[in-house]
């Protein structure tokens, strides 16, 4: 069973709060009950030079070194999910002579439906890299 990490983006703190390991099991559940709302909140009522972030959740697989995280938008509620996808990945450079490996490669997109969102979580989780690759590009 894959071994993953999580985190989290508070909008109000510079600093990227690390959650530690969670199970796969937890990660879909941790993601539909997490206080997001609440998060968007206090952010839209902060000053524009105290935000620091969306708030955003991220998990990584250990092992691949790829991860999701989604990063949420609205004004008292969550209204849209962009979903980052980050993993290594070889990217041909100078013309395509050369190949170099790439550590966080991202790509990313905005969706309005959450059931995008607990997807992408779903196929990080069992290591569909295929539908990840074809639906973040």
């Amino acid at each position: 069973m894959p071994n993953f990490t999580h985190n989290f983006c508070d909008p109000l703190k510079p600093d990227v709060i690390e959650l530690g390991p969670i199970a796969p099991d937890k990660i879909v559940g941790l993601f539909n009950s997490f206080p997001f709302d609440e998060h968007l909140k206090k952010m839209n009522a902060a000053k524009k030079e105290e935000i620091c972030y969306s708030p955003s959740l991220a998990f990584e697989n250990v092992q691949t070194k790829s991860g999701i995280c989604i990063s949420v938008l609205g004004e008292t509620a969550v209204t849209e999910y962009m979903i980052f996808y980050k993993r290594p990945r070889n990217k041909k450079s100078f013309f395509g002579l050369v190949e170099k490996l790439v550590p966080d490669y991202c790509t990313d997109i905005t969706v309005e439906e959450k059931e995008k969102a607990v997807a992408a979580l779903e196929a990080l989780i069992k290591g569909d890299t295929d539908y990840l690759e074809n639906a973040i590009k």
